[in-house]
């Protein structure tokens, strides 16, 4: 059995690669305190499996909107830290959005690497490639 944590607004499933499956729920409305309540909830279910780092495929495409202090606090050094954080996978809906995404990522680089898909299984390949490097 997958190891799982609900929140308000996502389900969170460690997978035994050390991977984070990430599923907002449709319509989830993501402030700074849903957020703090995910990175509690998730360093949780990290700690009670021993992991100090984690692979992050999230996918974003049921959420209805994350805020300016929630996406600033998940870009933070201490989530990074705190999660061991070694890639990020987004999955979204929209070809478009990927690409607009992926050029905003580009511009504002983060702490591990980061990448937009389309698809779910796309992003699966991404985060294997990653986890063979380590």
């Amino acid at each position: 059995m997958t190891p799982q944590i609900e929140t308000s607004v996502s389900i969170v499933k460690l997978d035994p690669r050390g991977v984070l499956l990430w599923d907002y729920k449709k319509g989830a409305v993501v402030g700074l305190p849903e957020a703090e309540e995910e990175a509690r909830a998730i360093c949780e279910l990290l700690q009670a499996h021993g992991k100090t780092r984690c692979w992050l495929l999230i996918d974003i495409s049921k959420m209805q909107s994350i805020d300016r202090a929630a996406r600033r606090f998940f870009s933070s050094e201490e989530v990074h830290t705190d999660f061991g954080i070694q890639a990020l996978a987004l999955v979204m809906d929209s070809p478009i959005g990927t690409v607009i995404g992926n050029l905003y990522q580009a511009i504002n680089r983060t702490l591990h690497p980061t990448r937009l898909f389309t698809t779910e299984a796309k992003a699966n390949t991404w985060i294997d490639e990653k986890i063979a490097l380590t």
